[in-house]
């Protein structure tokens, strides 16, 4: 558990427990796709000074390696309703990385809906 934080160091934390449960369960192609455009710029043009910069430097060590695709890509928060449904049935638990092996059944119309998107 991280602990309350704001929404970029959720965002970056995410993004590498992501990659490395990718990386873990040999997936070599992967799109991140992040609706924080600061998120994403932090990640690309890392800053020393930043707060989160080793955690940042985590993140794009994974990126770096040997994957046949990795990409971190901006995009709209209105376009990623799974995400965004997803976030907040987590408000009500008690906090934690919970790894789904698959999707909560109310997640399958959403997921369609976001690749009709």
């Amino acid at each position: 558990m991280i602990g309350l934080v704001v929404s970029i160091t959720a965002a970056l934390w995410s993004i590498f427990y992501g990659l490395n449960m990718a990386w873990e369960n040999e997936e070599k192609s992967m799109i991140v796709e992040c609706d924080s455009q600061e998120t994403v710029a932090l990640i690309f043009n890392a800053n020393p000074t930043f707060d989160m910069f080793e955690l940042v430097c985590m993140i794009r060590n994974p990126v770096s390696e040997e994957w046949e695709l990795c990409d971190l890509v901006h995009i709209a928060s209105s376009t990623n309703i799974a995400k965004n449904a997803l976030a907040n049935s987590a408000i009500s638990d008690d906090g934690g990385l919970v790894e789904l092996s698959a999707p909560p059944s109310y997640m399958f119309p959403l997921l369609v809906a976001d690749k009709m998107v």
